[in-house]
């Protein structure tokens, strides 16, 4: 009996391996990776008892990355694969103790090829803590040999966890060869390779060959004891049937966390939305309303469907990737992410549909969010992009690597709105996860600007009509050191159209590369879930009155923009360029802009913003941000004999370059700045008047700095205890941060005094004719920035001035001569306000 004890069995692939096996397989395998966690879990659980890896199908490859990762790790490790042969990788030995076995099982009907035989049932206590790995849908040839024996690997494991104390675990594994969705639109790329939720032998071949990363994820381990004990009664192979369904369900939802849900193909989604039912009711009551044919209006719809649908192709992402990676190595130094966003994100996608919304500063940003998702083996979101991208061969491109189109207005064109809505709800329905900006455009200044309600508007939607059981939001901060199209972007601030992208561009863009941009930082904030914000609300249903639904829309985008920008970390750059615009025109030394940087820094952290902070502090980060702004022309060197700490000067020309970087934190530290403002005002008078100005600008800029939800007295309280233990000179320096909002806004106000109004004016005009005076009060000294006089602020004086009904918009006075509108203004009932608020502010900046 003893003897048969020590015979070596044929399956035992870790006694009989071959030369191959042993010397080329370790470095074929060495690329395969499994996270720390994951590795802390599976040791955790091989200390406590037996360990048996679950895979989904059988795969030599698979054992063998598994095989070859655990045993590199010094841990336990699976001894062969159940129900799979290994006779092409076993020695010489090897084939003699396998003929041997199959010359026995011929003769005496003992079969020694399968542990759990019913002769060799208690074979598994002698393979270890880790005795092989087991296959939820295994091969047809062991199906029949299973159904022989009248049992199964997983019978046999429940029959043997009765009979010891010992638990027995079943941790279900997945081996990943990449993280591509999978599509349903199949291709000769899914054809040849497969899809990483089955790959095919051809793409695991492939990684090894081309020493691809292979990943190894564990998912829940399921107790086979615990199992018992809540079912005592059950027989031993219904028990295995509900451990391979739990088995199974936790392969899925593992599954769907990392690739996410089969993406719909464009045509399908297409056909889908043509042949709904509401489709045909929009349709016929539109028909009616227009008196144009349904047919005319169908094709219509399909044009729209078809303009407005993704088509994901994994090739396209695939190449994308090699593209993103050398992108990334060319013009940037690094990609920073918040810890902890990986599993937060990984849990809720695993059930429920997830909306990322992130901040607009650039192009950039729509493979970014992609590329850092893929990163982390996240599902890939589609990814909302206007239709000025529309164009060849961006268009198609784009489409085809996870990118859906809308337009930027579609408020006169309900056809295309409810056509557009229906897709949106179709890709929530199948729980697609998805990206959209809610500041629609790019922003032009640095700063976060007022949100869009639209696509927001259609998710709430789609909630409320049952789309998903819960909506996850996850408001995303992406923060640039440079801006790759900040050229571009100060044209337009100083008052040059915005030119339309064209297929020229794509010519002029080797030009990025000719220098570096710095860092980029991506924070994750708090996944929010949309069932229980409103719940919160106490909003029940969609409202009924259009008011109300407005309402919620306008609150739920004002919570999220404002969450983005509680979110976003502060740059290095941001400060260090906030510093050199502090010491208006003259020159600077480098130890100067270096503790007023220290200062913001100081004040941020009080208030406990986000500073990606480097292991040797923030002072190697500001010199790095210096060495940006010298390589961009933006920062110049004086001649200067000492050496050690150099002297600065900055161009006037080149200050608007400085402001957008210094835009990107001046909202975090602008309601302290603007208190400083109050206090200047007054300083020997009482609380209640420097209240007062410290409210009249925080309502004045409330949409400059997005005040619009914050409350003026937390910030008195606040302001009093910050700026206590300050100096006069470090107050002026936080005074400075927001010089040149009250200085765009003087000129504006300025500007609309002085104007005649005989007439409604244009919007576009008036902010031509404001620059212009801008740079003539600028020239005069009656003003100190130039980077005051831009567009961006003085459109925010405009919004604010129609707001407090100084101007008024003319009651369908949209021009409509152009292909964009542009919105008449005229004088407004209180236009003699703007009378005191010019006063106001002259009188804040002459105590300069």
């Amino acid at each position: 009996m003893g003897k048969k004890k020590d015979r070596v069995r044929p399956y035992r692939f870790d006694l009989l391996q071959g030369f191959i096996a042993r010397h080329v397989f370790p470095w074929l395998f060495s690329r395969v990776e499994i996270s720390p966690e994951h590795l802390k879990k599976w040791r955790r659980l091989v200390s406590k008892g037996i360990v048996i890896p679950i895979l989904d199908s059988p795969s030599r490859i698979d054992f063998l990355a598994l095989y070859h990762l655990y045993r590199s790790e010094g841990g336990n490790y699976p001894k062969f694969p159940m129900g799979i042969s290994m006779v092409p990788w076993i020695s010489v030995r090897g084939i003699y103790v396998y003929l041997k076995a199959f010359f026995l099982w011929l003769v005496k009907k003992t079969c020694l090829f399968d542990p759990f035989f019913p002769e060799e049932d208690q074979e598994i206590t002698r393979l270890g803590r880790v005795p092989f790995t087991l296959y939820l849908h295994p091969a047809g040839a062991y199906i029949q040999r299973c159904l022989s024996f009248r049992t199964t690997p997983l019978e046999s494991i429940v029959r043997f966890q009765r009979g010891h104390d010992q638990p027995v675990y079943l941790v279900p594994h997945l081996v990943l060869y990449g993280v591509l969705p999978p599509t349903e639109k199949k291709s000769l790329y899914t054809a040849f390779w497969g899809e990483m939720s089955m790959p095919r032998w051809t793409m695991r071949v492939k990684s090894l060959l081309f020493r691809k990363r292979i990943q190894v994820r564990i998912g829940t381990p399921i107790d086979v004891q615990r199992f018992l004990k809540q079912h005592p009664s059950e027989p031993d192979n219904v028990l295995a049937r509900e451990i391979h369904h739990a088995a199974a369900a936790i392969l899925d939802k593992k599954l769907r966390g990392i690739l996410g849900p089969p993406l719909p193909s464009r045509d399908r989604m297409v056909t889908q939305i043509l042949e709904d039912p509401e489709t045909w009711e929009l349709l016929d009551q539109l028909s009616r309303e227009t008196e144009k044919p349904v047919e005319e209006l169908a094709r219509k719809a399909r044009a729209y469907a078809s303009e407005i649908a993704a088509d994901l192709r994994p090739s396209y992402v695939k190449q994308w990737e090699k593209i993103l990676r050398w992108v990334w190595q060319s013009l940037y130094d690094g990609v920073d992410i918040n810890e902890g966003a990986q599993q937060r994100l990984r849990r809720i996608a695993r059930n429920y549909p997830v909306v990322y919304i992130p901040s607009h500063k650039s192009h950039i940003d729509y493979f970014l969010l992609s590329f850092v998702l893929y990163e982390m083996n996240l599902p890939l979101p589609l990814i909302a992009a206007g239709v000025n991208l529309l164009f060849w061969p961006v268009g198609p491109i784009f489409r085809r690597s996870s990118a859906f189109f809308i337009r930027r207005t579609f408020r006169d064109n309900p056809l295309y709105g409810e056509i557009f809505y229906f897709y949106l709800r179709e890709l929530i329905r199948e729980g697609v996860p998805l990206e959209f900006f809610i500041e629609g455009g790019r922003s032009r200044t640095g700063k976060l600007i007022l949100p869009k309600k639209g696509m927001l508007s259609m998710i709430f939607r789609a909630f409320f009509e049952g789309a998903a059981p819960d909506i996850y939001v996850v408001p995303t901060a992406v923060s640039y050191e440079r801006i790759v199209e900040e050229e571009g972007y100060i044209r337009e601030l100083r008052g040059d159209e915005k030119r339309k992208e064209r297929t020229r561009d794509l010519f002029r863009i080797r030009k990025i590369f000719k220098k570096r941009y710095g860092k980029v930082y991506v924070r994750f904030g708090k996944p929010v879930s949309l069932k229980r914000y409103l719940e919160k609300l106490g909003v029940e249903r969609l409202p009924e009155s259009v008011e109300e639904r407005q309402s919620l829309y306008q609150r739920s985008a004002d919570d999220i923009i404002r969450a983005i920008q509680k979110t976003m970390a502060v740059t290095p750059s941001s400060l260090v360029a906030a510093a050199l615009l502090s010491f208006g025109d003259r020159g600077m030394r480098r130890s100067e802009v270096m503790a007023t940087a220290q200062l913001y820094l100081r004040l941020l952290r009080d208030l406990g913003v986000d500073f990606p902070e480097g292991e040797k502090g923030p002072e190697p980060a500001f010199l790095r941000s210096l060495d940006l702004f010298m390589q961009d022309g933006v920062l110049q060197k004086g001649v200067d004999i000492d050496s050690d700490d150099p002297h600065y000067f900055v161009p006037p020309e080149k200050r608007i370059h400085l402001e957008f970087s210094k835009n990107m934190m001046v909202s975090h530290l602008a309601p302290l700045s603007l208190y400083t403002w109050a206090v200047s005002t007054r300083p020997k008078e009482t609380g209640r008047t420097v209240f007062q100005a410290f409210t009249f600008l925080f309502r004045l800029f409330k949409y400059e700095f997005l005040l619009f939800s914050d409350s003026p007295v937390r910030w008195v309280r606040l302001g009093h205890a910050i700026l206590k233990p300050l100096s006069d000179r470090e107050i002026a320096k936080l005074r400075h941060l927001t010089l040149s909002a009250l200085e765009g806004y003087f000129v504006a106000a300025t500007y609309t005094l002085r104007n005649d109004w005989e007439a409604p004016r244009a919007e576009k005009k008036l902010v031509q004719e404001m620059i212009r005076l801008g740079k003539e009060m600028v020239e005069a000294s009656q003003i100190r920035c130039p980077e005051s006089v831009t567009s961006a602020i003085l459109l925010g004086w405009l919004r604010i001035a129609r707001e407090e009904k100084i101007l008024s918009a003319v009651e369908g006075g949209i021009r409509q001569s152009r292909k964009r509108g542009e919105r008449l203004v005229e004088r407004g009932v209180n236009f003699r306000e703007v009378g005191e608020i010019a006063e106001f502010l002259d009188r804040l900046l002459s105590l300069l």
